[in-house]
């Protein structure tokens, strides 16, 4: 595999579990020994995990942890992570129960 980045570039790694994921991020930060070939970042690296976990209570509670929502940066937040559309779709939008 050959990733190569600039400043400001991001990459998203996506794949079904047990892909790699989380081996490729360990190899690059230096985490897990690699066999053959070399790693190196000179930069951020972040991680989301992939358990989830949810209350029993609307997306935008979930998202606002019992705070009083900002609107304005609530629909921010949504449309960084790409939910605005799909919020779009449900009959509740951000209100539906989960």
């Amino acid at each position: 595999m050959d990733v190569r980045l600039r400043k400001g570039d991001r990459l998203v790694l996506l794949s079904d579990s047990n892909g790699g994921k989380s081996s490729f991020i360990r190899a690059v930060s230096g985490q897990l020994k690699i066999e053959k070939g070399m790693a190196h970042y000179n930069g951020k690296i972040a991680t989301v995990t992939q358990k989830l976990w949810f209350r029993k209570k609307s997306i935008r509670d979930n998202v606002c942890f019992g705070e009083k929502a900002d609107e304005r940066k609530l629909q921010r937040v949504y449309k960084l992570c790409g939910l605005d559309a799909h919020l779009r779709g449900l009959p509740k939008g951000d209100l539906t129960l989960i």
